[in-house]
């Protein structure tokens, strides 16, 4: 793929700025809508929003370009950075589904460079992951077959980061908070022959320049605790002079998620007021570690939904 004719907006947060990341699930509501569109900027304005996770099928690059355009472009106002949102667990194992996701990565490449400056995607955002039993708890067969899962989950984020990064844009995930700590142990994969394994997070950080921790529980101390280990670790690799990805913690406000893990089903937390209070007490108790940069909220229709 080739450069950008034209050079994208690349709005840069301060050193003091904290990200506010939201998801939008629901884009196709967007589409060719003024009205929601205002409301998402009008809110966004108010919550001071700085990243938007827009979810894109992998067909509408072919077939709504320039509703894609109209959104990017409208959403991008105020300064908002515009990341393309994808995720199917299918695209790990399933070739036809593998090849899918490539493509779509070629279109939103070709998408940005025929784009106009202020429709461009800044990044793209996956979110693809593995879940099982503790690794003590396996025999060799189940070993194999999580070594050989694992590994394709993580060849995908791979090319997928040297793809996305080769084309000027910013690669994140949105991933568990337990790739450190599983039922007790680090989750992790083969990295040589002889079997020596490495932590999977601490693999995924270097080709990451956003790992959003999907640390969902109302209680603004237990969701703290679920970003700390991701934070040390990259704030303490920044210090040695590695290459680290910015790290957010994440909070959940959809319905039908359960109590204590989601806003939306908390007696005394279904608030806006209160997610955001409670956002800045995450904030505040992570803001030592320097990699530390932010909090995203999954969704914008369950926000939409929420009372204020």
């Amino acid at each position: 793929m080739g450069s950008h004719v034209n050079k994208m907006i690349d709005p840069v947060l301060s050193q003091s700025q904290f990200v506010r990341g939201m998801w939008m699930w629901n884009t196709a509501s967007l589409f060719n809508s003024p009205e929601q569109i205002n409301l998402f900027r009008t809110e966004s304005e108010r919550m001071n929003i700085t990243d938007v996770y827009v979810y894109i099928a992998p067909t509408w690059w072919l077939t709504r370009g320039p509703e894609i355009a109209d959104l990017t472009s409208a959403l991008h106002v105020g300064g908002t950075r515009v990341w393309a949102l994808d995720g199917d667990a299918d695209y790990i194992d399933v070739p036809t589904a593998t090849a899918t996701l490539k493509q779509s990565i070629y279109d939103l490449v070709v998408f940005n460079e025929l784009a106009n400056p202020d429709a461009q995607f800044y990044g793209y955002q996956g979110g693809r992951f593995h879940n099982g039993i503790a690794e003590s708890r396996l025999d060799a067969d189940q070993r194999l077959s999580r070594d050989t899962l694992l590994r394709q989950w993580v060849d995908t984020l791979s090319w997928t980061s040297e793809l996305v990064r080769a084309n000027d844009m910013q690669f994140g995930a949105a991933l568990p908070f337990w790739l450190h700590d599983y039922e007790g142990e680090p989750l992790t994969i083969p990295v040589t022959p002889s079997d020596d394994r490495v932590c999977v997070m601490d693999f995924l950080m270097p080709i990451l320049d956003q790992y959003v921790v999907m640390s969902y529980n109302t209680d603004p101390a237990i969701a703290a605790s679920l970003v700390v280990q991701q934070a040390a670790y990259a704030s303490q690799q920044l210090q040695e002079g590695q290459n680290m990805p910015s790290v957010l913690g994440a909070v959940e406000v959809g319905t039908g998620v359960g109590s204590g893990v989601s806003y939306g089903d908390t007696l005394g937390k279904a608030s806006r007021a209160v997610v955001l209070k409670d956002i800045e007490v995450i904030t505040q108790s992570l803001s030592m570690y320097p990699a530390f940069r932010g909090m995203a909220i999954h969704h914008w229709q369950a926000w939409n939904e929420l009372a204020s």
